[in-house]
């Protein structure tokens, strides 16, 4: 599933015009090889994909973005290896780190949200992001990583139908759209398009329903901007129904 998750990541900013420099293996954390993936649309703004088992993600803020961002340094100035040459040397500085993870099917949720909370909202080195998966996504997964389907466009239908969101909101479950809700949450570069309604028009609305004399006095109304001329507009009517009389 870890591959999975790589190639959707992949799909993703590829479909956002991201570009993306792939090192496997970049570095070992208990006795386990690291993949990252760093990407760009502005070459200023990275994002660094990471995958890394439950089991070390109370590593995530001490260990693993230590090594990485140690890695990532000694990588950018040496002269001799081209991998990251197109690379902005202040990516340590203007990186996000989006770690995934997949979480034990009986978690409890309040310890995973405790979890999250406690690497997302830690200062150092990198604005962090977590995207956690449970092995019952891999379905949906799979089903946005065939040929015909490009994720972005069926997480945003899916997203915007309003009887899954109800399900969702109402606590009567709803794992496909809980996952494509993760996504938008999580991923900074990941914006819903919202369709332009053209707005009512309230003043024509108004005007259709009035009289031509209502229209001619809601024009005399209009104009009584200060109090002098609601008075000069008060007096002309004492005289004018002086003169009738």
């Amino acid at each position: 599933m870890q591959n999975k998750i790589q190639t959707l990541t992949q799909k993703i900013t590829k479909y956002f015009n991201y570009k993306s420099i792939y090192l496997n293996e970049f570095f070992v954390f208990n006795d386990k090889s690291i993949n990252i993936i760093i990407s760009t649309n502005d070459d200023i703004n990275y994002m660094i994909f990471i995958f890394v088992d439950y089991s070390d993600l109370d590593a995530v803020c001490t260990d693993i973005q230590i090594a990485l961002a140690t890695k990532l340094k000694t990588l950018i100035n040496d002269e001799s290896d081209t991998r990251l040459s197109s690379v902005n040397i202040t990516l340590n500085k203007n990186s996000t780190l989006i770690i995934s993870t997949i979480v034990p099917n009986v978690l409890e949720p309040k310890t995973l949200n405790q979890l999250i909370a406690s690497i997302e909202e830690e200062p150092y080195y990198y604005k962090k992001q977590v995207l956690t998966y449970k092995k019952s996504d891999g379905a949906f997964i799979e089903e946005l990583l065939l040929d015909n389907v490009e994720p972005v466009i069926t997480c945003e239908k899916v997203i915007s139908n309003i009887d899954d969101y109800v399900l969702f909101t109402s606590g009567l479950g709803n794992e496909k759209y809980e996952f494509c809700a993760m996504l938008y949450e999580k991923l900074p570069f990941l914006t819903l398009k919202v369709g332009k309604e053209k707005r009512l028009n309230l003043k024509d609305m108004i005007n259709e329903e009035l009289t031509p004399e209502q229209l001619t006095n809601a024009g005399i109304y209009r104009d009584l901007t200060s109090e002098a001329l609601i008075n000069q507009w008060i007096e002309t009517i004492g005289v004018e129904n002086d003169q009738a009389g």
